[in-house]
């Protein structure tokens, strides 16, 4: 009976995190063509398609500035003028990504 009680709890505790995760808006029901933007600015957008590790939020360094969080199912994105970029995550492993934004005219 004991371990029934658990289960019920553990699955209570589960679902109710899993709808906190499922608040704002979706990527899907965004039109961010349509959100203005700066001349001469690009968009880089940060998505993280995953539930695994919801409770853990790192920090997203875009060249050593804090720019958001990594949240399960979340996105959001930064106006940045063309360049070299690295972003930075870390969690127990550190991940790394470099590219290049080139606006194109």
């Amino acid at each position: 009976m004991k371990t029934l009680v658990k289960v019920l709890l553990l699955t209570l505790m589960v679902c109710g995190i899993a709808s906190c995760a499922t608040s704002g808006p979706k990527f899907t029901e965004m039109n961010v063509a349509k959100i203005s933007q700066d001349p001469g600015q690009g968009r880089i957008f940060f998505y993280r398609p995953s539930a695994m590790g919801a409770a853990i939020r790192p920090d997203i360094l875009l060249n050593n500035e804090k720019v958001g969080e990594a949240i399960s199912w979340g996105f959001f994105y930064v106006d940045r003028p063309s360049g070299d970029y690295t972003v930075v995550t870390s969690t127990e492993v550190t991940r790394k990504c470099s590219f290049v934004l080139v606006l194109l005219r």
